[in-house]
């Protein structure tokens, strides 16, 4: 068979050390019905008996040119076959592969139709002689068959090279000086290659139907070059610089992909590369993640929540990263469907976080943020301030001493604003957390965020306007609970924030609490009180350290001492529900401590300042401290009794007196109720068991009687 001077395909096999695969790659190439094309082997310097096969078909089939060379790599021996190519199009074969007869003849057609640049189609996994068809375009928005601009559908990028299986046209590589990367070996040089030739393509068409048997083997070499480590960056760092080529509609199409993109690609080179190599590897990919993030083209949604935490651990520390997953890298496909990204116009970069430089001087909110052990979290709560419509507040962060990378997680996942403060401290709990960032305070008013929350964007804004139109010193506002899993919901589902009740106007605090007392909506959650600093200066009140359930004393006294207060009801507060928190971990001695140190302190600060309030405020103050009490005996309940004796052992002047009133008084008043209860149960079994003879009784004697 005789080649033309100038064919419809040009076939580059790069060829090295393949003997074993070969003859199946080349025999698939010459019984192609399109007999118009040239098949280009590029002998890479092969030790085995590859060059002599290569020379074997070349002398069966006249269409084939080897050209041999040293062993330079994938890249060189690519390059090598573009330039001595002659075709219309471009076409890759790796020959370990083979490829069905109607290939290039389907692909010649399909692109002279459409008057295309580059056809793609789907193709098989093929492993262990058996083949598994793949539907790779499915997920990003274009239709099979149908002519379309890749710069209206830049996810196309995101799908896996696999550059051998299509066609591109020789021009645009020429126009546009496309080319390998010139790496040694064979070190992803397809993905650069890829990425330009979807950049610079102005006609697509992606086939459904699959062509090329790709060959699937099992491999347990691991990488610990460093060419090999440097090497995925160093193509996502050419397919930038191609980028920047392109015209502005182009870039503001991929450019937000790019990022995700190389997270995703390093996810799995990471599990590839050898356990000694992986922190220097981690080093690299962190420093690269941020130089993306930081350039603002990242579409940041196109990863998963779990995803987008592990990316700022990863940017926060490498050594965390590769310790927590020093087996393997957790990865997820992109979250296309959450996303909803399958058009240039939802891939813009992530504009709704706003980014200050410089600290405002006088801001009119300070948002409290104690940071400890939150992980997986604290990222979501970060972007939420950032996203606030309301510009004028500060953040202080303050991380409690925590063992994890939580810390510098929210660090970078503040981006360098400004209005972010970062105080540290051994770990001293919650309440030490806050008090330490309410002595750094600027703010007029005052908020508390927990790490694993979140603010609805326009909070800080809604709440701020209220709080200045009414001048109010203290202003309540509701939450939203979400569920970290259904089985969370189902266990812990509460709708008590969304049935509370509108409160209107303007009232002392004192009497908003009665009224929420007399309604049976309080809620003594210290996330939930928009109040101005002041108003704690002036109340010499600050969170009880050492002690959980804190806001059950710091909400009835902030609230006793407001002059001006009112409820906003408006779930402006995320509230999360998880299973490693304090809200859903299992009650103890721990719970029962912090609440009997709240009701000891509550009773002893009525019976001093009842007088200063009204009768209705003090009994309804004594009817929430007779709640705790309620409280207190269930934690007590849920505590070995070995362990509870041992507490009330520990415990020493007045503690002594609350311990028996609340706990050992309520045990015996439960278990007197109990008994009485049993009581009256079996005494009612034994009318019963009674009754049955005199029914019977009765019955036979009107049997008789009859």
């Amino acid at each position: 068979m005789t080649l033309q001077d100038s064919p419809a395909v040009s076939v580059l096999v790069p060829v090295y050390n393949m003997e074993r695969y070969l003859r199946q790659c080349l025999e698939s190439l010459c019984a192609q019905t399109l007999e118009d094309i040239e098949i280009i082997a590029i002998d890479d310097g092969s030790t085995d008996s590859s060059p002599q096969i290569l020379e074997e078909f070349a002398r069966r089939d006249s269409r084939i040119r080897v050209l041999s060379k040293d062993n330079t790599g994938y890249g060189d021996s690519m390059n090598r076959g573009l330039a001595e190519a002659r075709g219309e199009f471009i076409g890759i074969v790796e020959p370990d592969d083979f490829v069905s007869p109607d290939m290039y003849a389907t692909y010649v057609r399909v692109a002279h139709a459409a008057q295309a640049d580059v056809v793609k189609s789907n193709y098989f996994e093929h492993i262990d002689e058996r083949d598994r068809q793949l539907n790779l375009y499915k997920d990003v928005g274009i239709a099979y068959g149908q002519p379309f601009n890749p710069a209206d559908h830049p996810l196309v990028i995101t799908v896996r090279p696999s550059i051998w299986s299509g066609m591109y046209r020789r021009s645009l590589l020429q126009e546009r000086a496309i080319r390998f990367a010139p790496t040694p070996g064979a070190s992803f040089q397809d993905t650069s290659f890829c990425h330009m030739c979807w950049m610079a393509a102005k006609r697509a068409v992606v086939i459904e139907t699959c062509h090329v048997h790709y060959r699937v083997e099992v491999q347990g070499s691991s990488s610990t070059s460093g060419q090999k480590l440097n090497a995925v960056f160093q193509e996502f760092a050419r397919s930038r610089a191609f980028l920047q080529s392109c015209d502005p509609a182009v870039q503001a199409a991929f450019g937000p992909v790019l990022g995700p993109l190389c997270y995703g690609n390093c996810v799995w080179h990471f599990n590839r590369v050898a356990p000694e190599a992986k922190l220097e590897f981690a080093r690299l990919w962190s420093a690269e993640m941020a130089n993306a993030r930081e350039s603002g083209a990242f579409a940041n949604d196109l990863l998963s929540i779990d995803m987008r935490n592990d990316l700022l651990l990863l940017e926060a520390s490498p050594e965390s990263y590769v310790e927590r997953y020093a087996q393997q890298a957790p990865w997820q496909d992109f979250d296309y469907q959450r996303s909803g990204r399958t058009s240039a116009g939802s891939l813009q970069p992530d504009s709704k976080l706003t980014i200050v430089a410089q600290r405002p001087e006088h801001p009119d909110i300070t948002v409290v943020v104690p940071i400890f052990k939150v992980e997986r979290y604290v990222r979501e709560c970060v972007e939420s301030l950032l996203a606030q419509s309301f510009a004028n507040f500060e953040v202080i962060c303050v991380d409690d001493g925590s063992p994890d990378a939580s810390g510098a997680i929210a660090r970078s996942a503040s981006r360098g604003d400004a209005r972010f403060v970062w105080l540290s401290q051994e770990n001293g709990g919650q309440s030490s957390a806050r008090n330490l960032a309410i002595e750094h305070a600027r703010g007029t008013y005052l908020l508390c965020l927990d790490a694993d929350d979140l603010y609805a964007p326009d909070a800080l804004e809604k709440l701020h306007a209220r709080a200045a139109a009414d001048d109010l010193d203290y202003l309540d506002f509701t939450a939203h609970t979400f569920y970290e899993t259904a089985h969370m919901r189902r266990v812990n589902n509460e709708d008590s924030f969304e049935l509370r009740t509108d409160v209107a106007g303007v009232m002392s605090g004192a009497a908003l609490f009665v009224e929420y007392m007399r309604r049976d909506e309080y809620f003594c959650s210290e996330c939930l009180h928009f109040f101005k600093k002041d108003l704690l200066d002036c109340a010499q009140l600050r969170f009880a350290p050492g002690i959980i359930h804190e806001d059950e004393l710091f909400s009835p006294l902030l609230i006793a001492h407001a002059q001006r207060a009112a409820f906003l009801n408006e779930p402006l507060y995320l509230r999360r529900m998880r299973a490693d928190s304090t809200m859903t971990a299992v009650r103890g001695l721990r719970n029962l401590h912090g609440v009997l140190h709240d009701i000891r302190t509550l009773d002893s600060w009525l019976r001093e300042h009842w007088q200063s309030y009204s009768r209705e405020f003090a009994a309804a103050l004594a009817q929430r401290i007779a709640f705790l009490g309620e409280v207190a005996i269930n934690d007590a309940r849920m505590v070995n009794p070995d362990d509870l004796n041992a507490y009330e052992e520990g415990l020493e002047g007045e503690d002594v007196i609350y311990f028996n009133l609340y706990v050992r008084g309520g045990l015996k008043t439960c278990e007197h109720l109990k008994a009485g209860l049993e009581f009256h149960r079996i005494r009612g079994v034994g009318r019963r068991l009674l009754a049955w003879p005199r029914a019977l009784k009765d019955a036979l004697e009107d049997r008789r009687n009859r």
